[in-house]
């Protein structure tokens, strides 16, 4: 009896040890001078592209984790995604809506059949959603491509739209008589993606075999990752609304809306890893534990 305080600290140890972690990091990102709103929609190796508001209009932004690289002028142009140092983007002016890519040094348009936007880039390739005579569509382009230009029409749908690309691989969103639903695909098959209890879904990137989007349920809109079987909702801290827009490795980024206004963010996936304390106790346990063996070999 006199050892169970002794065994219950070793056991309490052990399974801090085994069950003690760090929870994933929220990073809100909030542009320099915007004014209540700043969304993050794409993301590659620490750089991160997305859009916000202030006096002159709404502009596009690249942050690298330390620097900001704004725009203040007057315009109504955003960023969606980067690949490396390849960004595509949209604007609008006086002559309509206008698609991009940008390299960093110099912006390229893109003539797109109909109403075009781009979501994604993913090497040469880019996905997107047009309007023409014929509704609304899902595409790939890439300029080296038989044919360059790919059309994304899910079965059974009245409007498709493309958000994200990762080799053969684009998601995005379409709507039937039952709703809007995410889905993926490499072009030939298509994988519906609606998370569980929600009204409606968007897929909106994808890296590997890891998805991210938006659903909306009774109780509002909520970021997931998934991975086509599980799924994991995400909620800011705080957030009344949230939706998730990109993904790279473990990294994802979106946007948040609380009582201050729309806010940009980075979420780093959960990693179990031990917590400072449990590293503490079981560094004691495993010591205790030693210290016990000596003891009844005495």
């Amino acid at each position: 009896m006199k050892r169970t305080p002794l065994t219950a600290i070793v056991v309490l140890a052990v399974l801090l040890f085994i069950t003690g972690y760090t929870e994933a990091g929220w990073t809100t990102l909030d542009a320099p001078g915007s004014m209540g709103l700043t969304t993050a929609s794409g993301i590659d190796d620490g750089t991160i592209v997305g859009t916000y508001l202030d006096t002159y209009g709404l502009h596009p932004f690249i942050y690298d984790g330390s620097t900001w690289t704004t725009s203040s002028a007057l315009e109504l142009s955003w960023y969606s995604d980067i690949d490396g140092t390849n960004i595509v983007g949209s604007s609008i002016d006086s002559l309509g809506l206008h698609t991009f890519t940008f390299d960093g040094v110099t912006q390229t348009s893109l003539i797109l059949p109909g109403i075009a936007w781009i979501s994604g880039i993913d090497g040469d390739s880019v996905a997107g959603t047009y309007m023409d005579g014929t509704g609304i569509h899902g595409f790939v382009y890439n300029p080296t491509g038989v044919p360059p230009l790919t059309l994304l029409d899910a079965p059974g749908a009245s409007l498709t739209g493309a958000r994200g690309i990762d080799g053969d691989n684009v998601v995005g969103f379409y709507t039937d008589v039952s709703g809007l639903h995410g889905y993926v695909t490499n072009g030939t098959s298509w994988t519906t993606l609606d998370a569980p209890g929600a009204l409606l879904t968007s897929a909106n990137g994808i890296d590997d075999d890891l998805i991210v989007g938006t659903s909306l349920d009774t109780t509002g809109a909520h970021g997931f990752i998934t991975d086509g079987t599980s799924w994991t909702t995400l909620d800011a801290p705080g957030a009344l609304l949230t939706g998730a827009l990109g993904i790279d490795g473990d990294n994802i980024v979106g946007w948040y809306l609380d009582s201050t206004g729309i806010h940009g963010y980075t979420y780093h996936i959960d990693v179990a890893v031990p917590a400072p304390g449990a590293l503490f106790l079981s560094s004691l346990g495993v010591g205790l534990i030693g210290w016990l063996r000596r003891r009844k070999a005495l």
